[in-house]
C-alpha cells in the first residue's frame, strides 16, 4: 500500500466519530464531508477490521436516518394547502382586478399575501434542513466507498483474509443502496423546495403589484373618480350593497391572523386578561388604602373600560402583531367604545357632547368604510358624516373658547383654536370634493379629520388613566421601600407622566403620518430629501443622520442621568461604600454610559470608524496645544476618584480657600467656604499642590484657647478651673484629654492655653466660643483676674519761661 494511507485514516476516524445524516429537525447530526484521499497506506488487520467497524456504525446510524419518520410528507401537505390559498389570492392580485379594489381591500389582500409567505417560509425551512443533511450524508458514503475501494484494489488486497474481503464487499454494497436512497431523498426534498421558492415568488411579485397599485391610486386621488353626486344619485339605479361580504372579507381576514400567528393572538388576548385583573386589583388595593383620593380616579370608576382602552391601543404593538385593514377598523371602534364611558369623567359638559359625537361620527365613517367601500351610498354616508362633524367642530370651537378662559384644559386636548378652524375648513374642502365627483379625496379629507379629532381625545384619556396607575403604583409598599420614590415622590410622578406621555406620542406619529394617504407622496419627497447625502471630505451625512444622531444623544443624556439618579439614591447607598467611593463610581458609570452612548448615536447616524479619523487627529492635535489644560484637569478628576484625598462634605484648605467640598467634577472641584462663596478649583491643583483634610480620618479638630492671670494668682487653682470648665462644656471631647499649660510669664499676666478637642468639626466656632465664655465665667466667680498691659504717663514739671523785655 501506498504511504499516504496513514491520512486516509486518521480522517476517516474523525468521520466515523460523527453522527451520520439526521432527520430533518435535527441539524449538524451528519458527519462533515472528507477530502478524497490519494491511496490508503498499509494497515494490519486489527485496525482494517476496526474501520470496517466505523464503517459499518456510520452505514446504520445513516439507515436509520433515512428510515425515520420524516417531515417531507408534513411539508408536502402543508404546500398542498396553502397552494389553492395562493391561487385565490393571486387572483385577487392580478392587475385587472387590482384596480376594482378600494385601498381597504388592497391592504388586506396584501396582509393575506404577507401571512401566507410567513406559513410558506415556515414550512420550507425543514426542507432546508434535510437538505443540507442529506448533501453531508451523501458525502459521508462517497468517502466510505472510496476507502473500501482503494483498500480492494491496493497491494495489499491480496493479504486481506476472506472473512474482511466479504464484509468489504458488504459494506460496499450498503454504500452504494445507501448513496441511491441519499440521491432520492434529495430530489424529493429539492422538488418541494423549489415548489416552495415558487410560490414566494409569486407573493413577491403579487406584493409588488400592490404596491404599484396603491401608489397609482394614490397617485389619482387628486382626479375625479365618480360622477358629481347629483347626477349618480338620478342617473341610474344605485348598485346593491353586498353587506355580508364585507363582513365576510373581514372575519376572514381575523381568522387568518389568527391561524397564522398563533402565539401572537394569544399572547394579546392574555393581555387583556391580565390588564383586567391587575386594574380590578389595583382598584380595590386603592379604594382600601383611601376611598376620597381614589374615587375620581378614572380606572377606580371604570376599571373594565381602561383596561380595554390600554390593550386595544397597545396590544398589537406589544404582541408584534400586524392587524389587517379590516381589524384595524374594528379596533378603532373598540377604542372608542372604551373611551366613551371615561370621556365624560374628566371634561366638562360644555366639551363634553360635541367631543361624544366626534367619537361617534368617527364610528360610522369606520363601519362605512368598511362596509360601503366606494359604493355610491357611501359617498352619500360621508356627506352627511362631513356635514354634522362641520357643525360639531364650530361647536367645540366655541366650547373649547369657554373652557379654555376658565380653567386648564387636560392635558394632551389643549386643541387651538387654529387647529380647530383648520379641521373645519378641511371638512368644508371634503363635503365639496364629495358633491362635484372627487369621492376619493373629499372621504380622506372628511376621515382624516375625524381621525385627528380622535387621536388627541383618545390620547388625553389614555395619557390620564396611566397617570393614575403610576400614581397608584408609586403609593405600593414596594415601591415605597426604595430612597428615590420615598424622598422625591413629586420628581418621580412628574418623570413618570413625561415618559408615559412621550410614549403615546411617539405611538401617535405613524398615525399622523397615514392619516391622509394622498400626502404619502409628500412624505416621501421628504424622506427622499431627508435621506439625501451630502459629502463633507470623507464623511457623507444626511438631515436623518443627524437626526438620528441627535435622538441617539437626548437618550443617551436621559439614560445616563435616570441610571444615576437610581446609583445615587437606590443601589450604591444601599452598598458598605464610602461616600467618596459611592459618588466617583457614579459619576464614572455616568460618563461610561454617556460615552457608549455618543458611540451608538454615531453608529445610528451611519458614521463609521474611519470616517472620523480626520475628526480624531484634529482633537489630537486640539489636546496636544489648546485642550491640554482640559486633558490634564480631566485626568485629574479620575485620579481624585480612585485615590479618593477628600470627600464630598468633607472640610479642606487649599491654596488660599477654605470650605467645604460641595461638589467632585472630572474637571473642577467646588469648595463653599465659610463666606458662602463657592471657589471653582481645577482638579489638577489637588494634584500637583498641596492640600490639608481637616476631615479626612475623623471629624476631630482641635480647640485652641489662650488665657492670661494677674500675678499673684494660684498657677494650679487655674489649671483646675479650667480643665474644670472643659470637663463642663458641651461638645468637647474626653478623649484626647484636656491640657491646660502655663506657656509663660508675660509683662502683665500670667499665660496659660487651653487645648481641647471636638468631635464635631461643624461647631468648631461654637464650641470655642462656649469654652472661652465658660472661663471667663469661672474665673471671675474665683475672683481671678484677667489683667490687660497697663501704661503710667507721668508728666514732669519744666522751668518758667523767663519774663518777656519791656514788661
Amino acid at each position: 500500500m501506498q504511504k499516504s494511507a496513514p491520512g486516509l485514516l486518521l480522517l476517516w476516524t474523525m468521520l466515523a466519530a460523527v453522527p451520520a445524516l439526521p432527520a430533518a429537525p435535527v441539524p449538524d447530526a451528519a458527519p462533515a464531508a472528507l477530502p478524497t484521499a490519494a491511496a490508503p497506506a498499509p494497515l494490519s488487520m486489527v485496525e482494517l477490521s476496526r474501520e470496517l467497524d466505523r464503517i459499518a456504525g456510520t452505514v446504520a446510524t445513516v439507515e436509520a436516518s433515512l428510515a425515520a419518520p420524516e417531515d417531507l410528507a408534513a411539508v408536502q401537505r402543508a404546500l398542498d394547502t396553502l397552494e389553492p390559498q395562493l391561487a385565490a389570492r393571486l387572483a385577487e392580485a392580478a392587475p385587472a382586478e387590482l384596480a376594482l379594489l378600494s385601498p381597504i381591500n388592497q391592504d388586506s389582500l396584501a396582509e393575506a399575501l404577507t401571512r401566507l409567505a410567513a406559513s410558506v417560509a415556515a414550512a420550507r425551512a425543514p426542507l432546508d434542513v434535510r437538505a443540507a443533511g442529506l448533501e453531508r450524508g451523501r458525502e459521508v458514503v462517497r468517502t466510505g466507498s472510496e476507502f473500501i475501494r482503494q483498500v480492494r484494489s491496493g497491494p495489499q488486497a491480496a493479504d486481506v483474509p476472506e472473512a474482511l474481503r466479504s464484509r468489504m464487499l458488504a459494506l460496499d454494497s450498503s454504500l452504494e443502496r445507501l448513496r441511491v436512497s441519499t440521491v432520492h431523498a434529495l430530489d424529493a426534498v429539492v422538488i418541494q423546495s423549489d415548489r416552495a421558492s415558487d410560490m414566494q415568488q409569486s407573493i413577491s411579485a403579487a406584493l409588488a403589484d400592490i404596491e404599484a397599485a396603491y401608489r397609482a391610486d394614490t397617485a389619482a386621488t387628486l382626479a375625479p373618480d365618480q360622477p358629481p353626486l347629483w347626477r349618480s344619485l338620478s342617473g341610474r339605479k344605485p348598485a346593491r350593497i353586498d353587506f355580508r361580504e364585507s363582513v365576510v372579507e373581514t372575519w376572514n381576514s381575523a381568522a387568518d391572523m389568527v391561524r397564522t400567528y398563533p402565539q401572537r393572538s394569544f399572547m394579546a388576548l392574555l393581555l387583556l386578561g391580565l390588564l383586567v385583573v391587575g386594574l380590578l386589583m389595583l382598584r380595590r388595593v386603592a379604594l382600601h388604602a383611601g376611598a376620597e383620593a381614589a374615587a375620581g380616579q378614572l380606572f377606580v370608576r371604570r376599571p373594565l373600560a381602561a383596561a380595554v382602552l390600554i390593550w386595544a391601543v397597545l396590544a398589537a404593538d406589544l404582541a408584534d402583531l400586524r392587524l389587517p385593514a379590516g381589524v384595524g377598523l374594528l379596533r378603532i371602534v373598540l377604542v372608542v367604545g372604551a373611551a366613551w364611558p371615561l370621556l365624560p369623567l374628566m371634561v366638562p359638559a360644555s366639551v363634553r357632547l360635541p367631543l361624544r359625537s366626534l367619537l361617534l361620527l368617527s364610528v360610522v365613517g369606520t363601519w362605512l368604510t368598511l362596509l360601503l367601500g366606494g359604493h355610491a351610498a357611501g359617498s352619500l354616508g360621508f356627506l352627511l358624516i362631513g356635514a354634522a362633524s362641520w357643525l360639531l367642530l364650530r361647536r367645540l370651537a366655541t366650547a373649547y373658547a369657554a373652557f379654555a378662559a376658565t380653567a386648564r384644559p387636560p392635558r394632551l386636548l389643549g386643541v387651538s383654536r387654529l387647529a380647530l378652524a383648520a379641521a373645519q375648513l378641511l371638512v368644508a374642502a371634503g363635503l365639496v370634493a364629495i358633491i362635484i365627483g372627487y369621492v376619493r379625496l373629499g372621504r380622506q379629507l372628511v376621515e382624516g379629520v375625524l381621525l385627528f379629532a380622535l387621536l388627541p381625545v383618545v390620547l388625553a384619556v389614555l395619557s390620564q388613566v396611566l397617570g393614575e396607575i403610576w400614581e397608584q403604583l408609586l403609593e405600593r409598599p414596594a415601591l415605597r421601600r426604595l430612597r428615590a420614590v420615598r424622598d422625591f415622590p413629586g420628581e418621580v410622578s412628574r418623570r413618570g407622566h413625561q415618559l408615559v406621555n412621550l410614549a403615546l406620542l411617539f405611538l401617535a406619529l405613524p398615525v399622523v403620518v397615514r392619516v391622509f394617504p394622498f400626502s404619502a407622496p409628500l412624505w416621501d419627497a421628504l424622506r427622499e430629501f431627508a435621506g439625501a447625502k451630502l459629502e463633507v471630505g470623507g464623511i457623507s451625512l444626511s438631515l436623518l443622520d443627524l437626526l438620528a444622531f441627535g435622538i441617539g444623544i437626548t437618550l443617551a443624556v436621559v439614560i445616563a442621568r435616570f441610571t444615576r439618579f437610581v446609583l445615587d439614591e437606590d443601589v450604591l447607598t444601599r452598598l458598605p461604600l464610602a461616600s467618596g467611593a459611592r459618588a466617583a463610581a457614579s459619576r464614572l458609570i455616568y460618563y461610561l454610559l454617556l460615552t457608549v452612548g455618543m458611540l451608538m448615536a454615531l453608529a445610528a447616524a451611519g458614521f463609521q470608524l474611519s470616517q472620523l479619523t480626520l475628526v480624531v487627529s484634529a482633537l489630537g492635535v486640539g489636546i496636544g496645544f489648546g485642550l491640554q489644560n482640559i486633558v490634564n484637569n480631566f485626568v485629574s478628576g479620575i485620579v481624585l476618584a480612585f485615590e479618593r484625598p477628600f470627600q464630598a462634605g468633607d472640610l479642606i484648605a487649599v491654596g488660599q480657600s477654605t470650605g467645604r467640598v460641595s461638589d467632585i467634577g472630572l474637571r473642577a472641584t467646588t469648595v463653599r467656604t465659610a463666606d458662602g462663596a463657592d471657589v471653582i478649583v481645577p482638579n489638577s491643583t489637588f494634584i500637583s499642590g498641596e492640600v490639608t483634610n481637616w476631615t479626612l480620618s475623623d471629624r476631630m479638630r482641635r480647640i485652641e484657647v489662650a488665657v492670661g492671670v494677674a500675678y499673684g494668682s494660684d498657677p494650679r487653682q487655674v489649671q483646675a478651673l479650667l480643665l474644670e470648665v472643659c470637663a463642663r462644656t458641651p461638645d468637647v471631647a474626653t478623649e484626647p484629654v484636656p491640657v491646660v499649660a502655663l506657656t509663660g510669664f508675660g509683662d502683665s499676666a500670667l499665660n496659660f492655653q487651653v487645648l481641647a478637642w471636638t468631635p464635631d468639626a461643624d461647631r468648631l466656632l461654637v464650641t470655642t466660643s462656649a469654652l472661652a465664655m465658660g472661663i471667663y465665667d469661672s474665673l471671675n466667680a474665683a475672683g481671678i483676674s484677667i489683667p490687660f498691659p497697663q501704661r503710667e504717663v507721668r508728666l514732669l514739671p519744666t522751668a518758667a519761661p523767663p519774663p518777656a523785655a519791656g514788661s
